[in-house]
């Protein structure tokens, strides 16, 4: 898709294999809600939406490193069906940098949208036929009233972590 700065946006999985994706303002709050976790888990300054995390990745390519076992392990060296169906939907989603670092080429416009569409079918309808995981019902109950509460930043501060010997760190851990 092209965005109005006139650079290639990226797609995401779930813009394009979700029945009903979420856009512009409800992607970033989605993408907001996996910061407020990160926050939880003790993480700073993370990016808290979908173009911040793109440059955020972006920025991270000069310290990338893809061996050649890597490189070899995708696209057409994988061997099931089922698998480089999967790898070829993961590879297609990727940001163009990321495509370029695995030497990904989209197909063709018409063999690319038969292969969207296979891939949106085959994804859809086994939710469809298998209903809801019981994994996601039991996760969708704890914030069935919502989940619109203030957001609260991290209250750690770098460095103020407390000396501690070893022995003291394992014996927090054995209680």
């Amino acid at each position: 898709m092209e965005l109005r700065d006139g650079r290639v946006g990226v797609a995401t999985a779930h813009e394009i294999y979700h029945p009903r994706p979420l856009r512009g303002a409800e992607l970033d709050r989605y993408y907001g809600e996996f910061v407020r976790v990160g926050h939880s888990l003790g993480g700073t300054d993370l990016p808290a939406t979908k173009a911040e995390t793109l440059e955020c990745l972006e920025s991270y390519l000069p310290r990338l490193a893809l061996t050649h076992g890597n490189a070899m392990a995708t696209g057409v060296n994988v061997k099931n069906p089922a698998q480089a169906a999967v790898d070829w939907a993961i590879r297609d989603t990727m940001p163009r940098w990321a495509k370029q670092l695995i030497s990904y080429v989209p197909p063709n416009p018409l063999e690319r949208r038969a292969r969207r569409s296979a891939v949106w079918t085959i994804i859809n309808s086994a939710h469809l036929s298998m209903g809801e995981a019981p994994e996601f019902a039991a996760a969708r109950r704890p914030v069935a009233g919502g989940t619109d509460v203030p957001h609260t930043l991290p209250r750690y501060e770098l460095g103020s972590d407390p000396e501690l010997s070893r022995a003291e760190v394992e014996a927090t851990f054995s209680h």
